[in-house]
């Protein structure tokens, strides 16, 4: 009987060891699960540019572009992008450069070959039905060259100086033919494009810093 009930105990055992063992079990992986649910954390993705990721990981967003009110053409200058637009006019240089105030700009120079080709195609659309006239523009002539005629001090490169802040260089300086001859006691200029045969000016450039 004794040796009928010790076999009995040692099958009996591992039954009750397992069904503890496997509640257990099930209880603390239950428990772990809620453990980790509740610490779980959701990171939120984001769309930038094309790119998902996490909110922390985002690339910068590139700056603004520069731009222009409607009606100004955008210029990428060495300086700056920078805004022109050709108003029609036959008033002098220092009422142009007053009605480019009001704008909130200034008389504008030329930087280079591709400004000096868009406002002559501008300025013909503007002033038409006229076929030819001069442009007010922002230069003026060096005190000490006015009526000097050249001299070494006073060339064609140097004669003149931009008076926008933003213009820089010659390459937008070009002349007539024999031009400049510092001949004039004048100070300003204006731009005549080539082939013109009325020198009267009949519009101005303004000018100003683009927006961002």
């Amino acid at each position: 009987m004794l040796l009928r009930f010790s076999i009995f105990l040692l099958l009996l055992l591992p039954l009750v060891a397992s069904i503890f063992y496997g509640g257990d079990s099930g209880s603390d992986s239950k428990s772990r699960e809620r453990s980790y649910s509740g610490k779980r954390r959701h990171k939120h993705k984001s769309y930038v540019g094309g790119y998902y990721g996490d909110d922390n990981n985002r690339p910068p967003r590139p700056p603004p572009r520069p731009t222009c009110e409607e009606g100004w053409t955008f210029f990428q200058r060495p300086s700056g992008g920078w805004c022109m637009k050709v108003f029609p006019g036959t008033m002098d240089q220092f009422n142009s450069e007053a009605m480019c105030t009001a704008q909130g700009a200034v008389l504008s120079g030329l930087q280079n070959i591709a400004e000096v080709n868009w406002l002559v195609s501008s300025a013909l659309t503007v002033i038409a039905p006229q076929t030819s006239g001069g442009v007010w523009i922002g230069i003026r002539r060096r005190p000490e060259c006015i009526g000097s005629g050249q001299t070494a001090t006073c060339t064609k490169t140097n004669t003149f100086y931009w008076t926008d802040n933003s213009t820089t260089g010659i390459e937008g300086m070009i002349f007539q033919q024999g031009e400049p001859n510092n001949g004039c006691n004048t100070s300003g200029s204006s731009y005549w494009p080539p082939g013109t045969l009325l020198r009267a000016n009949r519009a101005y450039l303004c000018g100003k810093k683009a927006r961002r």
